[in-house]
């Protein structure tokens, strides 16, 4: 998956969907977490990680579920 993000475009914004454990996974190592209890997300949400090299990153923005189905 990483070798794939890194040889992607870089002027092109990247959308990654994905389902628990797997998208947490992604999102702590852009975010250079390495303990799995240093970035828990619930099984559905949207998180938005800004990054200049597709290596690291800061989360800009977290929405859950529960907020995504209030608006």
């Amino acid at each position: 998956f990483f070798r794939w993000l890194a040889r992607l475009p870089p002027a092109d914004p990247v959308l990654l969907v994905g389902h628990a454990p797997t998208l947490a996974r992604r999102v702590r190592h852009l975010l250079s977490v390495t303990d799995s209890d240093g970035l828990k997300l619930p099984t559905a949400g949207l998180a938005c990680v800004e990054t200049e090299d597709r290596q690291h990153g800061s989360l800009r923005l977290f929405l859950s579920l529960r907020s995504l189905s209030a608006a």
